[in-house]
């Protein structure tokens, strides 16, 4: 099971960028802002600021100078863009304070809305589940968004 809390990449030693992976680095440098910013409009949820995503796209464009191999012709642009947006999706799957719904939950939500849709009450529901009408209402809940922010869940 991997550790999300540590910094994995960080923690690995890589070798120093030679002259022309240097130079593929420099050149190409525009791939990891515009990772970012498709990244800061779509993906994230404030928990990392641009110039935080920004830092760790370079980190992924100096590993893809790493592991480029220009004799099997692909454009290192085109090599390069998928692992930068991979290093920012780990630095925010990393650092993001979120929780997941457990999938029992979103199975019970599934067959609430099944059972609800056909009619049911919420007393019903419970008692073809075997749950209490306070978990159903929970999962009923929880259909709002597969993921929630903790910063949220003070009303909890």
């Amino acid at each position: 099971m991997k550790n999300y809390g540590k910094q994995r990449d960080r923690e690995k030693k890589y070798p120093p960028l030679t002259k022309e992976q240097q130079k593929l680095v420099a050149d190409t440098l525009w791939i990891v802002k515009a990772c970012a910013s498709r990244v800061v409009k779509t993906v994230n949820r404030g928990s990392l600021d641009f110039d935080d995503l920004v830092g760790y796209g370079y980190f992924g464009l100096c590993k893809a100078a790493l592991r480029f191999d220009p004799s099997k012709g692909n454009k290192f642009s085109t090599f390069a863009y998928p692992t930068c947006m991979g290093a920012i999706r780990h630095a925010i799957r990393d650092r993001s304070n979120t929780v997941r719904i457990p999938l029992k939950t979103q199975q019970q939500r599934a067959r609430a809305f099944k059972l609800l849709s056909e009619g049911h009450t919420l007393e019903e529901a419970a008692k073809d589940l075997k749950l209490t009408k306070y978990e159903v209402m929970e999962a009923l809940q929880s259909y709002k968004s597969e993921t929630v922010d903790i910063t949220e869940m003070s009303e909890i």
